[in-house]
């Protein structure tokens, strides 16, 4: 606060510091936030939500008390944004708010702005209560899929979720078509984001550029960094110094290069750079080792 910053700034979702302290219950913070720097109590983030809404959709007690006895009101979440709210509450495994929702008339199915339901949440997350609940008692449609064609049972295995792919399975749900061609950057930046090595291999043997951005151009290299995914960054930039398509480059039987990060997986090798003495490397057939 000393460099000038104002202590209700919101982020892109307009959600304070406030937000973020009640969200994960931390009453000291809470507490400094109110007292001591003058945070607004009851500012809304994009889903009409306040510091106040997420204490109590998280369980924090204390946190609620405190800011009840500072005056602080509940929003108007459901209503600002529906889909945004059913989402929410299936990711933190809230049921009784899922409930309540429906109960106010919002539909089950209303996706995000990616066309995710709650049950691709609750899917991706592992929640198998919140998956059961929200099929078999509030009829949420197994075969709805986002803007990736992904359905919740596809969430399911990706994230290896096998109870909950189990479950979903049992009630007939079926795999998409988690398609590069419908919105490849989106496509790369979840994989990226997800840690998903052999989905990004796939998109790149489909002929998607690596460094396609997104509607707010960042690449997939810009969200594995953000997530702080040391492997698949690693794929990445390894890609991007060799060039996207250098041919392979042999010794008699041996293939002289490195392995290629994003190739297919146990093989390919791929030359190096111009200018550099290559590397010596294994020979997948005769399991030798050779160099120049």
């Amino acid at each position: 606060m000393s460099q000038g910053l104002r202590i209700d700034q919101g982020d892109y979702d307009k959600r304070t510091a406030l937000h973020l302290a009640a969200s994960e219950g931390l009453l000291p913070v809470v507490t400094a936030l109110i007292d001591e720097l003058g945070a607004s109590l009851s500012l809304v983030d994009r889903w009409g939500g306040t510091p106040l809404d997420d204490a109590i959709r998280s369980g924090h007690q204390e946190v609620i008390s405190f800011l009840k006895s500072r005056g602080a009101t509940r929003g108007h979440g459901a209503k600002a944004d529906p889909s945004a709210a059913l989402c929410n509450a299936a990711a933190q495994g809230d049921i009784d708010q899922l409930r309540s929702l429906v109960s106010q008339g919002l539909r089950i199915d209303h996706s995000d702005y990616d066309k995710r339901t709650a049950l691709h949440l609750a899917a991706s997350e592992g929640l198998l209560k919140v998956v059961t609940v929200l099929v078999d008692e509030l009829g949420a449609d197994l075969f709805l899929v986002d803007r990736w064609g992904g359905t919740p049972l596809d969430d399911a295995v990706r994230s290896d979720h096998q109870d909950v792919a189990s479950f979903l399975k049992s009630r007939g749900a079926g795999r998409g078509a988690v398609a590069a061609s419908a919105d490849p950057s989106a496509a790369l930046c979840n994989a990226a984001a997800r840690g998903d090595v052999d989905q990004l291999r796939l998109l790149v043997s489909q002929g998607v550029r690596i460094d396609q951005g997104d509607y707010d151009k960042r690449t997939a290299l810009h969200l594995a960094a953000s997530e702080g995914l040391l492997p698949v960054v690693t794929a990445l930039t390894d890609r991007r110094a060799r060039g996207e398509s250098l041919p392979r480059r042999s010794v008699g039987r041996h293939t002289v290069g490195r392995r290629d990060p994003l190739g297919p997986p146990g093989g390919c090798r791929v030359p190096e750079g111009e200018g550099r003495e290559p590397r010596a490397c294994v020979n997948l057939t005769l399991g030798k080792r050779a160099a120049r």
